[in-house]
C-alpha cells in the first residue's frame, strides 16, 4: 500500500477558513499520492475541470489529470481525482466512511483509471460519465475489480469500436492501494471490453471470478491493461479458448 496519510502543508494558498484548509490539505495529500505513482502531468500540474455546472457544484475540486507515458508506464494513464474527497464536518474534521469491518476510506475510496496506447479526447468523458453515475444515481454501486458496466452502445459514441463495456480491475502497473489521511482508497483501473468477451466471463456466474479471467487473458493476449477501440474481439483468436482454459485453471488455484 502506498503510504500518503500525512497531511501536507498548504499555508501557500493563504486559506482563512480552517474547513478550506482540512479540505485542500487532503485534495493536496491525494495529489502528491497521485504524481508519485504516475509522474508528472500533463499539462503539468493542471487538472481537466468537468464542464458540466452540477459536476462543478457537488464534485468541487474534482476531476481528471492526464499522465503521459514514462520510463515506469508505456501507456497514458487517465485518472479521476476526487472521488476520494471525505466530507468535511462543521469543525473542519474530515469525514471517514468506516464499513462493517472497522475499516475507513477517505470519500468513496477509489479513483478511476483507464490508460490507452495513444493521447486520448474520449476517455475523459468515459470518466465523467461514471463520476456521475456515481455521485448522481440513486441505486449506484461503488465501481470494484470484477465489475463490469454495460455501455449500452459502443464505448464512445458514434465510433465503430467493438468496445461495449469497461470491466474493471488492479492493474499490476502500479501500487494500487494509498493509504491516504482520513482512510483508504484504490485505483480501481477500467479495460474496455467487447460483449463476447464479457459473455465468456458470464460462463462462470455473475459474480467478479469470469471478469477477473477475462484480465488476465487480455493481459497474456497483448491487450494488456489499455482500452483500444480499435483492436478486434480477443474471443476470435485460435489462441483464445487455451488461454482462457489456462487462466481459469491458475485463477481458481489461487482462488
Amino acid at each position: 500500500m502506498f503510504d500518503a496519510s500525512s497531511l501536507p502543508n498548504v499555508d501557500e494558498l493563504k486559506l482563512e477558513q480552517p474547513g478550506e484548509v482540512a479540505y485542500a490539505a487532503q485534495m493536496a495529500a491525494r495529489e502528491n499520492a497521485l504524481s508519485a505513482i504516475f509522474g508528472a502531468t500533463e499539462p503539468s500540474d493542471q487538472i481537466m475541470s468537468p464542464c458540466d455546472p452540477q459536476l462543478f457544484v457537488n464534485w468541487a475540486g474534482g476531476g481528471i489529470y492526464q499522465y503521459p507515458p514514462n520510463e515506469h508506464h508505456p501507456s497514458w494513464h487517465y485518472v479521476t481525482s476526487g472521488l476520494s474527497q471525505p466530507d468535511i464536518d462543521d469543525d473542519a474534521n474530515p469525514k471517514p466512511i468506516i464499513d462493517d469491518d472497522g475499516e475507513r476510506y477517505s470519500g468513496l475510496g477509489i479513483e478511476l483509471v483507464i490508460s490507452t496506447r495513444e493521447k486520448s479526447a474520449w476517455v475523459p468523458n468515459i470518466l465523467i460519465n461514471l463520476v456521475k453515475y456515481l455521485l448522481f444515481y440513486e441505486n449506484a454501486r461503488i465501481i470494484l475489480p470484477g465489475d463490469h458496466i454495460p455501455c449500452y452502445g459502443p464505448l464512445v459514441q458514434e465510433t465503430s469500436t467493438l468496445l461495449t463495456y469497461p470491466v474493471a480491475t488492479v492493474s499490476p502497473e502500479y501500487e494500487s492501494d494509498i493509504l491516504l489521511p482520513v482512510g483508504q482508497c484504490q485505483l480501481v483501473h477500467l479495460i474496455g471490453c467487447t460483449q463476447s468477451e464479457i459473455d465468456t466471463a458470464l460462463t462462470m456466474g455473475q459474480g467478479s471470478a469470469g471478469s477477473i479471467v477475462l484480465c488476465h487473458v487480455l493481459r497474456e493476449m497483448g491487450v494488456g491493461c489499455d482500452s483500444i477501440l480499435e483492436r478486434s474481439c480477443i474471443t476470435s483468436d485460435e489462441m483464445f479458448a487455451s488461454r482462457w482454459t489456462d487462466m481459469k485453471a491458475m485463477c481458481e488455484s489461487q482462488w
